[in-house]
C-alpha cells in the first residue's frame, strides 16, 4: 500500500509539471526536463521515498490526478526504469572486464542542453574518472534523479 508521503511527493510533481507545461509548450520529455530541473533544489527522493512512489504509480496513483499527468507519470517511471537498466547493464559489464584484469574508467555524459541540471554538469565536467570512484554528486552513475536523461560510458583506462 503507497504511503501518504509518496502520494505527496506525486501530488507536488504534478503541480509543477502542470506549471511547465502552461509555460512551454513542449513534447512531455522536454516538459519532465523543465520539471525535474524545477523540482531539483527541494526534490531528489532517496531510494526508498522513489519505491513508495512507484507503488502508488503502479496502485493507481493520486485519484485527483488527470489523464495527461497520468501519462506524463508513467513515462517518468518508464523512463527512469528503463534508464536504471539501461546504466547498470553497462557498469556490470565494465565490472566484469575490469575484474579480470583491465582497468576501465568512466565519464558522466549529458544531452548537453539547456534543461541539464547544474549537478549532472558538474559531474560530466569531471571527465573520465576510475570506474570505482564516486562523481562529485556522490553518485557511482546515473542517474541522479527520476527523469534523468544522463548515461556512463566506459572505456579502457589508459596508461
Amino acid at each position: 500500500m503507497a504511503t501518504n508521503r509518496a502520494k505527496a511527493e506525486w501530488e507536488r510533481i504534478f503541480a509543477v509539471l502542470k506549471d511547465a507545461e502552461e509555460k512551454r509548450p513542449l513534447p512531455s520529455a522536454w516538459i519532465w526536463s523543465v520539471a525535474v530541473r524545477e523540482l531539483e533544489k527541494d526534490y531528489l527522493p532517496d531510494a526508498e521515498l522513489w519505491g513508495e512512489m512507484v507503488e502508488a504509480f503502479d496502485e493507481g496513483l493520486a485519484e485527483s490526478a488527470s489523464r495527461s499527468e497520468l501519462r506524463l507519470a508513467a513515462k517518468l517511471v518508464q523512463v527512469t526504469k528503463m534508464g536504471n537498466m539501461y546504466v547498470e547493464a553497462n557498469m556490470q559489464t565494465a565490472r566484469a572486464v575490469q575484474d579480470m584484469g583491465l582497468p576501465i574508467e568512466k565519464k558522466w555524459a549529458t544531452v548537453e542542453d539547456d534543461w541539464v541540471s547544474d549537478g549532472c554538469n558538474a559531474n560530466a565536467a569531471v571527465g573520465w574518472i576510475p570506474l570505482d570512484d564516486p562523481f562529485p554528486s556522490g553518485h557511482m552513475g546515473p542517474m541522479r534523479f527520476p527523469g534523468c536523461r544522463c548515461d556512463v560510458y566506459t572505456r579502457r583506462a589508459k596508461g
